[in-house]
């Protein structure tokens, strides 16, 4: 849970600036994952940044740049030294050269997130969190969460830092056959604790399963959004008016897995 920094060379390729993990599945790869791609980069000053990993099929291009700006910034030689150091591959290597390669180095996609409606938690790292009236935690959350009406349902992950189960009332939205979650409150501590966690319980009005969640990068995240909203209409409008850009909502893919569903209790 603590803020760790590394050292990297950004690379500029076609108006996008990338990352690219020279040590491949390195200990910085593990934690933008983990993190959903959020991180803060630093030169001069910090910029709150999401980093959206490519698939193997897109990196060969920024890799050859990232050879290319090496030695343009180093030289022939000391290019040619990292090729052979870090890729294994031969001095003034071709894309179908990288091209065998690229399974093994993760490219990141730089997203530079705006400055307007930003915090920053104790540690550091950028957040932006609506913190809903005592009302709706004490009185309202309990009862929806008993009632299960209007499209509630019941929530239910692992504490990052307790590590005993904690239940939330959200509100699914089910897009193309595909349910998602969205958080209208922003960085809240059920994002938090289901980022670090993966997985999670759903309970509706008769029954419990277990899913894997999967957090959308902010390029997929409008029409999840736009669907939600339509779905809790009213009871939602007034966070996304005061937190209006989608970086400031995650959402995430929400998978069934295997484990057979469950009667709730209630049920």
């Amino acid at each position: 849970g603590k803020v760790r920094r590394v050292p990297i060379l950004r690379t500029s390729y076609r108006g996008a600036d990338y990352l690219v993990a020279l040590a491949g599945e390195s200990q910085w790869v593990r934690n933008v994952r983990a993190a959903g791609g959020r991180a803060v980069i630093r030169r001069r000053r910090a910029r709150s940044v999401h980093l959206e990993e490519l698939a193997p099929a897109e990196r060969p291009e920024v890799i050859a740049e990232y050879l290319r700006a090496g030695r343009r910034r180093s030289g022939a030689e000391a290019s040619a030294k990292q090729a052979r150091f870090y890729f294994g591959l031969d001095p003034d290597p071709s894309i179908d050269d990288i091209r065998t390669i690229v399974e093994n180095y993760p490219v990141f996609r730089v997203e530079y997130l705006p400055r307007r409606d930003r915090q920053h938690s104790k540690n550091g790292s950028s957040m932006s969190y609506l913190k809903p009236p005592a009302l709706t935690r004490h009185v309202i959350n309990p009862v929806v969460s008993r009632l299960r009406t209007g499209g509630v349902a019941t929530l239910t992950i692992v504490g990052r830092n307790s590590g005993r189960p904690r239940t939330v009332p959200v509100i699914p939205v089910e897009v193309d056959g595909i349910r998602y979650l969205v958080s209208p409150f922003g960085e809240s501590e059920w994002v938090r604790n289901l980022r670090k966690a993966g997985t999670g319980q759903l309970g509706g009005k008769t029954r419990t399963e277990s899913f894997r969640a999967t957090e959308l990068p902010m390029t997929r995240r409008p029409p999840i959004i736009a669907a939600y909203r339509k779905s809790a209409r009213r009871d939602v409008d007034r966070y996304f008016t005061r937190l209006p850009d989608p970086a400031d909502h995650p959402v995430f893919q929400i998978t069934p897995t295997a484990t057979p569903p469950q009667t709730s209790e209630d049920g």
